[in-house]
């Protein structure tokens, strides 16, 4: 017969309790995973939370004459102020620009070519942002006959478009302005009393003024590439506190 040594027998010892240390374990895994609680696939959601729906683009309609737009100093394509705007906002932006004309300026057309006969088209797009800018080609005009214009201008578009938000920009120039420019801007701020939602005076804010008149061009009314860049950063600015958005399509009649 052969006895065991202690050493045989301490190894016995430790292989049984060792059995019975990962039995004990998987007896208790297994029970876990039988009681444990299912997960839940609304787990984590917030009961009754909808989203608020994505905000609609602006569709906005710039009704300008054509010192604002592309010359050979600046203003083409989209380094154009309306452009670098509706880029920087997300807007839906349509442009109706006709060179040499204003309230004024371009009715002796044939057709007319003034800001009056383009504005079927403006109720076309079903604006919620109208902005009229420009009219430095007026200066050849009477005041009284300018703000005559442009309050027809600015009557029809609210008749047309009550629901859309009407902007005058009235005409821009580098430093002191001749005192013909200084009748079209005073024409066409008395105009906009009670028939726009905002007036932006770029003369009297001083935009083309000391070192920022050399962003226009030898004429001191045509905005090079950076003087665009300023007209749009100005218009955004100003148009802050109308906290503007989409509404539904404004109607046309």
């Amino acid at each position: 017969m052969r006895f065991r040594t202690d050493d045989e027998r301490n190894g016995s010892f430790l292989l049984k309790s060792g059995i019975a240390a990962v039995s004990a374990v998987i007896l208790v895994v297994g029970a876990y995973v039988a009681i444990r609680p299912k997960p839940d696939p609304q787990a984590g959601a917030v009961v009754g939370f909808t989203p608020p729906p994505a905000m609609p683009a602006l569709r906005v309609v710039v009704l300008r004459g054509g010192s604002t737009g592309c010359r050979p100093t600046g203003g083409c394509n989209d380094a154009n102020y309306a452009q670098v705007l509706a880029a920087k906002e997300g807007w839906i932006m349509t442009v109706l620009a006709q060179g040499g004309t204003g309230y004024v300026g371009g009715s002796q057309n044939t057709p007319p070519t003034n800001f009056a006969s383009q504005l079927p088209a403006v109720y076309q797009a079903k604006p919620d942002l109208v902005i009229v800018e420009g009219s430095v080609a007026d200066q050849y005009y009477p005041p009284a006959a300018i703000q005559q214009a442009a309050i027809g201008v600015l009557t029809d578009l609210k008749t047309h478009l009550p629901n859309a938000k009407v902007v005058v920009v009235g005409p821009a120039w580098a430093g002191t302005p001749p005192p013909n420019i200084v009748g079209v801007e005073n024409a066409v701020n008395d105009a906009t009393i009670g028939r726009a939602a905002l007036a932006i005076d770029p003369i009297a804010q001083g935009w083309f003024n000391g070192p920022n008149a050399s962003l226009m061009a030898a004429d001191l009314q045509s905005p090079t590439d950076q003087g665009h860049a300023r007209i749009a950063a100005m218009i955004a600015a100003d148009l802050q506190p109308l906290h503007l958005q989409a509404v539904a399509a404004s109607p046309a009649t």
